[in-house]
């Protein structure tokens, strides 16, 4: 299993890619460098990986009479469903020891937020916007996470100078871990700017205190994907596995894709 000390290696080197503009290759060998000297089994990382794309594979069963007669119920299940698959992953990775509560809203805001350390709110416009694709939402979930780990240590492990930078990695990288496609994280957020506006999202979405917290999406979606292309080059075995997951799920992708 991935342990802390692989998260804090990760945190620095894309900490540092955000400040110098380091190459995926130099923060790849620093993470290498940094894992081996803590004593972090690579190898269970990635049979977390294998079992979560197992379970992934696994057909969803059929929605039944009730979730017909209370649409919302069927909505709030996938909601828990998802929630609780991505806290499995920050468990096992010692990031969080407890579960947040979680409350699902109904108020028509396209919103999802994390308070005080303990609860995630998740408004139901928002898993709307979100229905054709489970992946999202267990970004944007990872996303909320995300705050919570900053909540709860009071520091920004991945992206130093910007919390919603630090929570896009967060549920970006969970989201590949749990056996969800991590680009939908980008997807989520063009969505998101879709059906706010980049203003409204600013006000909107999340419950954040940085004037900046929202910057760019194409900058939030460069962070991602320089998390995407560190992590598939840790080693041979990371790399290998990403290519699997690329000729997997992406079969007509280039291979010059990450994943």
């Amino acid at each position: 299993m991935l342990k802390p000390a692989a998260l804090l290696v990760l945190a620095a080197a894309c900490a540092a890619a955000q400040t110098t503009r380091m190459s995926a290759e130099e923060i790849s060998s620093r993470i290498r460098e940094q894992l081996e000297a803590k004593g972090v089994r690579l190898p269970d990382v990635l049979r977390e990986v294998e079992r979560s794309r197992e379970r992934t594979a696994t057909p969803k069963a059929k929605s039944g009479s009730k979730g017909a007669e209370d649409p919302d119920a069927e909505t709030i299940t996938r909601i828990a469903n998802t929630y609780r698959r991505i806290y499995k992953i920050y468990e096992t990775v010692g990031a969080l020891d407890s579960t947040p509560d979680l409350y699902v809203n109904t108020e028509p805001v396209i919103n999802a937020y994390a308070a005080d350390g303990q609860e995630i709110h998740m408004y139901l416009a928002l898993s709307e916007l979100l229905q054709d694709s489970d992946s999202e939402l267990a970004f944007v979930l990872g996303h909320e996470m995300g705050h919570i780990v900053q909540q709860r240590t009071g520091r920004f492990l991945f992206v130093y100078d910007n919390e919603e930078f630090d929570a896009d990695v967060w549920g970006a990288l969970v989201c590949l871990v749990a056996g969800y496609d991590p680009y939908a994280g980008a997807a989520a957020l063009s969505k998101l700017s879709l059906a706010t506006g980049d203003v409204g999202l600013a006000q909107q979405f999340e419950h954040q205190n940085s004037a900046d917290a929202h910057k760019s999406f194409v900058s939030r979606i460069e962070i991602m994907y320089l998390a995407f292309k560190a992590v598939c080059g840790i080693n041979f075995d990371f790399q290998n596995t990403c290519e699997q997951y690329r000729s997997t799920m992406h079969p007509h992708f280039p291979s010059s894709a990450v994943l």
